[in-house]
C-alpha cells in the first residue's frame, strides 16, 4: 500500500456566520471555482432532525456549504489564501456550526455531552455533535489515504451571548473553558483562531473585549476584527464580508509562523 499523505486539518466552528450566508451569486467566479487539494467535510445544518444523517462524502472544498442553496462560509476563502501562503503543505477542513447557538450553555465544555443520537442537531449539545463530526471527519481522511493531524480550530461566533449580559459577562472564562477543552480532544499545541462580531452595541464590545482578553493572553491563539465589514442584516456577513474573514483566518494562522511567511 502507497504510503499515507501529511495532512494538516483545521476544525471549523461556530454559529450562523461560520455556517455561512454568503451568496455565491456575488462571488467572482474564480473565488467560486473547486479547490481540489483541499478535502472538505461538513455535515451542514441539522435543525431539529431527531434522526442523525449518515457521514457525508469527503469533498473538495466549494461552494455551496452555507445554510442555503449556492451558500458559503469563510471556509472557501480561508482554504484559498492558505494553499496560496503554504504551496508545500497539504490542508483538509472538517465543519461543525449551527445558528442561534451559545458558547454559555451548548459550545460549552459542561453542557451535556451525549454521543450522537437522539440529541444530534440539537443546540444545547453542540460539542458532543462537534466532536462526532471531527471522528467522522478524520475517519475519512484516514479512509482517502492521508495522514490527518489537527492544527488549529477556526471560531466564528458570539453574537448569541451578546444577547444577554450574564452571558457576555461570562464570554472569556467560557471561551478560556472552550480553548483548554479542545486543546485537550486534539494537541496541546493546536492553533485557536478567533474572528470578531460586529460592534453594535454595548455587550458587543463586551464580547469583543473577552474574544482579544484570551488571544492576547495565549501565545497559540490569535484574534483578528471583523468591524467595518458588510453584511446582509445586523447579524450575517454577506459575501464580501466572508471572503474577507476567510483571508483573516488565513492572515492569523500566518502570523503564528513569521519566519515562513
Amino acid at each position: 500500500a502507497a504510503a499515507a499523505e501529511p495532512v494538516d486539518v483545521f476544525l471549523l466552528a461556530g454559529q450562523s456566520n461560520m455556517v455561512g450566508v454568503g451568496h455565491v451569486t456575488d462571488l467572482p467566479p474564480p473565488l467560486a471555482a473547486f479547490q481540489p487539494r483541499i478535502p472538505f467535510f461538513y455535515y451542514g445544518p441539522l435543525g431539529r432532525d431527531p434522526h442523525p444523517p449518515p457521514p457525508p462524502p469527503l469533498l473538495p472544498l466549494t461552494i455551496g456549504s452555507g445554510n442555503h442553496g449556492g451558500a458559503f462560509g469563510p471556509e472557501l476563502l480561508f482554504g484559498r489564501a492558505l494553499s496560496a501562503a503554504f504551496p508545500q503543505r497539504r490542508f483538509a477542513l472538517i465543519k461543525y456550526a449551527s445558528g442561534g447557538t451559545d458558547l454559555h450553555r451548548g459550545w460549552h465544555p459542561d453542557a451535556p455531552r451525549n454521543q450522537r443520537g437522539p440529541d444530534f442537531g440539537h443546540k444545547a449539545h453542540m460539542l458532543a455533535n462537534f466532536h462526532a463530526t471531527v471522528r467522522d471527519g478524520l475517519d475519512a481522511l484516514v479512509a482517502a489515504g492521508f495522514e490527518p493531524e489537527v492544527v488549529g480550530m477556526l471560531w466564528l461566533q458570539g453574537e448569541r451571548d451578546s444577547n444577554d449580559p450574564a452571558r457576555a459577562t461570562a464570554y472569556r472564562d467560557n471561551l478560556e473553558a472552550l480553548v483548554a477543552h479542545v486543546r485537550d480532544a486534539y494537541g496541546d499545541d493546536l492553533a485557536f483562531l478567533v474572528a470578531g462580531i460586529r460592534e453594535l452595541d454595548a455587550l458587543d464590545r463586551v464580547v469583543l473585549d473577552a474574544q482579544r482578553a484570551v488571544a492576547a493572553a495565549d501565545p497559540r491563539a490569535v484574534f483578528f476584527p471583523a468591524d467595518g465589514l458588510s453584511s446582509h442584516d445586523p447579524l450575517h456577513f454577506d459575501a464580501n464580508a466572508l471572503v474577507g474573514i476567510g483571508r483573516g483566518f488565513a492572515a492569523a494562522w500566518a502570523s503564528l509562523f513569521p519566519s515562513t511567511g
